[in-house]
């Protein structure tokens, strides 16, 4: 049981990944920057997407978690915001598209699992609680999570300048006490996990 647990849970992962990269380069693309149609990432093929260490690290999260935390990346999408009509409205734009996709995806999973119900509804659930897990995840304020870049967009230039600042001196930092927090006080996150999951099934 343990095992199929896992299983899922990395195979949802992969497909919440492909979504998010196919979604982020959508809206590259739509924005006006060619690069990720000719670079073969306005794709829903997995492998498309896949990046090898950011596999591994969600193979081993996976494993030591029990499937319960999972933790993972695809490679990055490139894209040049000069060619952006308005670079930082659009950026920003981009940042919150992969993101978003998987919110979109998890109430859609979480629609169809209430409508459905028996094994296959429990799935489409459990398919929407690692998309909001993944959701969570992303709009952090660490780099290299969207939810940073967001920030640092939204900042004047000054202020986008400390900020940098602040990330390249502590981002490490961050990101360890991030995992302590999860590991050993995960309360927090799980409350704003259960918030979503709530806000979803209302809408």
């Amino acid at each position: 049981m343990l095992l199929l647990r896992i299983f899922v849970s990395v195979t949802f992962f992969v497909l919440l990944l492909t979504a998010y990269s196919f979604f982020k380069a959508w809206a590259v693309v739509k924005l006006g920057d060619p690069t990720p149609s000719y670079r073969g990432r306005l794709s829903l093929n997995p492998m498309d997407h896949f990046e090898p260490m950011g596999f591994i690290i969600l193979i081993a999260v996976a494993m030591l978690s029990g499937g319960s935390f999972i933790f993972g990346w695809p490679k990055p999408i490139e894209y040049n915001p000069h060619y952006f009509r308005n670079p930082k409205r659009d950026e920003i734009i981009v940042c919150l598209a992969g993101p978003l996709g998987v919110l979109l995806l998890a109430w859609i999973s979480l629609k169809l699992g209430t409508l459905v119900g028996g094994s296959i509804g429990m799935a489409l659930y459990w398919f929407s609680y690692v998309a909001v897990w993944l959701f969570i995840w992303l709009m952090l304020p660490i780099r290299p999570m969207e939810g940073e870049r967001v920030i640092r967009l939204l900042l004047s230039d000054r202020l986008a300048y400390q900020w940098d600042s602040f990330q390249d001196r502590y981002n490490l930092w961050l990101f360890l006490g991030l995992i302590l927090i999860l590991s050993f006080f995960p309360l927090p996150f799980q409350l704003l996990h259960r918030t979503i999951m709530g806000l979803l099934s209302l809408v």
